[in-house]
């Protein structure tokens, strides 16, 4: 998950692109964690959420 506001994981984030490309970014949300705690995928909870069109474009990628 990523925090845009965090300089240590920008840091990491631009350290990433420079060894290999980012197959996309999936931003923090509470929901998404309430779903993995719950066992049930993000795509499947709330398909139209903007973490669940994250995954699927990684995927699409994939």
């Amino acid at each position: 998950m990523f925090e845009k506001n965090i300089n240590d994981q920008r840091d990491i984030l631009e350290h990433f692109r420079k060894e290999a490309p980012i197959l996309g970014i999936v931003k923090k949300s509470a929901d998404t964690y309430r779903n993995i705690l719950d066992g049930i995928p993000v795509i499947m909870n709330n398909p139209k959420s903007n973490v669940a069109y994250s995954y699927k474009e990684i995927a699409e990628r994939i």
